[in-house]
């Protein structure tokens, strides 16, 4: 998802009502409580959530993918090292 798609949802969860409590409570502290920076600030730490959250995924998706080669991978890594230590000896 790019950037501009996680400040569209946010915008949207703005102008809905949905934000997030806990982090429109942190964005007001910050901004102290002054709603228009409260609302610049929930913006900003909502998409780095978002940011965060969609790199969560796609790792997921990574390890989910190779989840069938662990053992060829693991096989590898330490045959990798073997040869390592041997060649260091």
């Amino acid at each position: 998802m790019a950037d501009e798609q996680f400040y569209l949802q946010v915008e949207l969860e703005i102008e809905e009502g949905t934000k997030d409590i806990a982090l429109w409570s942190k964005a007001k502290i910050i901004a102290e409580d002054n709603n228009t920076e409260a609302q610049l600030e929930y913006t900003k730490l909502r998409v780095e959530q978002l940011r965060q959250e969609n790199i969560k995924e796609k790792t997921e998706k990574v390890v989910e993918a190779f989840q069938p080669y662990k053992g060829v991978i693991w096989f590898a890594i330490i045959i990798a090292i073997i040869a390592f230590i041997s060649w260091m000896t």
